[in-house]
């Protein structure tokens, strides 16, 4: 028989041994684009925009314990370095997450007494309590005649102080607490505190230094009303007088001496210069200022 020839409507596609010949384009509904494979996209991972979960406020237990009347002196002492370490935890924490982009909220050294609920709550700064107990401290040191007890008040009155340091460079509330008339002539009574001046190298010899950097804290970027208060408590002069006593008061110098005369160098440097430093910013700013005018 004869091969009958194909219709010529027909499509011929021969495919031998996987080889094609003459193939017609299929038809559009037939013809589907596949999508190459595509391996599962993972979203950009995103860092946390707000800070790290944090205690609302410094731990209550702790405060009560350094106001407490009925305190040993270790429960204080342990309840400052509390303090002092939650301090520096939460520092480095908002620290870390403000470098990797993260919204930190400001500090709150704030703290909630007596349990009082809210809206009547108690709400007072840590430095508040603290300059109290600094206070405290200051007058058992005047009437304390044992030199264990008052090895144990100075280290109260040491770390205290490096506390208010730390509160006044990064809470504003703290350091208006401490721009206060009581509060600034705490630390010039401190500094001229007439336990200080020992010759056996005890502790209490350190204190001037402590007491002028919590000065130092306090005044950087000060108000004018700040310097003023500061000045019209004769600031300036028991500074000039307590540098010279350690310097040339006593025939026996030794390394305490020597520190707390080279701190006070140091804060009447820090202090005049920056007052030179503002003097000098105006005269230059007057100039500008006429020449505006004009």
């Amino acid at each position: 028989m004869y091969n009958t020839p194909a219709p010529a409507c027909a499509t011929p596609a021969i495919v031998t041994h996987g080889t094609s010949t003459d193939k017609a384009p299929r038809s559009p509904i037939r013809q589907r684009t596949r999508s190459p494979t595509r391996s599962p996209t993972r979203s950009p991972t995103r860092l946390p925009t707000h800070s790290p979960p944090m205690e609302e406020y410094p731990p209550t237990h702790l405060i009560e314990t350094i106001l407490s009347p009925r305190s040993a002196a270790d429960s204080r002492m342990y309840a400052l370095v509390e303090l002092e370490h939650y301090m520096a935890e939460n520092i480095f924490a908002r620290e870390a997450a403000r470098r990797r982009g993260m919204h930190v909220s400001p500090y709150d050294w704030s703290v909630i007494l007596n349990g009082v609920p809210a809206p009547r709550m108690l709400l007072l700064t840590v430095a508040e309590c603290l300059l109290t107990h600094v206070h405290i401290l200051h007058v058992q040191l005047r009437h304390n005649s044992s030199s264990r007890e008052s090895t144990t008040l100075t280290s109260e009155l040491s770390c205290s102080l490096s506390l208010l340091q730390g509160m006044c460079l990064t809470h504003y509330p703290s350091k208006s607490v401490c721009s206060t008339r009581q509060a600034l002539e705490l630390f010039l009574e401190i500094i001229s505190a007439p336990y200080t001046f020992v010759e056996d190298g005890s502790p209490l010899q350190l204190l001037p230094s402590h007491a002028l950097d919590t000065l130092m804290c306090t005044l950087v970027d000060a108000s004018p009303t700040t310097c003023g208060v500061f000045e019209h408590a004769n600031g300036l002069a028991i500074v000039r007088s307590i540098m010279n006593q350690h310097s040339k008061g006593s025939d026996k110098i030794t390394s305490e001496t020597n520190v707390t005369a080279a701190k006070c160098f140091e804060f009447l440097l820090f202090y005049l210069q920056a007052q030179s430093f503002e003097d000098q910013a105006e005269q230059l700013a007057e100039p500008t200022r006429s020449t505006s005018i004009s």
